[in-house]
């Protein structure tokens, strides 16, 4: 999906040269945050001043535009996951995945053999 993240139909034009780049940031955090609650995960930006885009990318990578950090995007005690368990390399062969061992939603177990 290809978008202007940093940038608002609201303050189109010339209006948009009365905002700061630190402007931008924000409002790139608001559509972030927007998006990936919709269940986008990839979008491509395009058009992004001082680098805003980079630091959106990686606040995004690290879950602080959720205000989740350390509970999303890790594997360990006490964080959020969605995983499949499985006896086997799924890359090497892909059938390992039609018998996982347990699956979890939201850090939870929620199947079991």
């Amino acid at each position: 999906m290809h978008v202007h993240i940093t940038s608002s139909p609201l303050y189109s034009g010339y209006n948009s040269l009365l905002f700061t780049d630190s402007f931008w940031s924000v409002i790139g955090v608001a559509h972030a945050k927007s998006t990936l609650e919709a269940g986008f995960t990839t979008i491509r930006n395009v058009g992004s001043e001082g680098y805003a885009d980079v630091g959106l990318k990686q606040a995004i990578d690290a879950a602080d535009a959720l205000g989740q950090t350390g509970q999303v995007g890790q594997i360990k005690a006490g964080a959020w996951g969605d995983l499949v368990g499985v006896r086997g390399d799924p890359l090497s062969d892909v059938r390992v995945l039609e018998t996982p061992v347990f699956v979890m939603k939201g850090g939870q177990t929620v199947r079991k053999p």
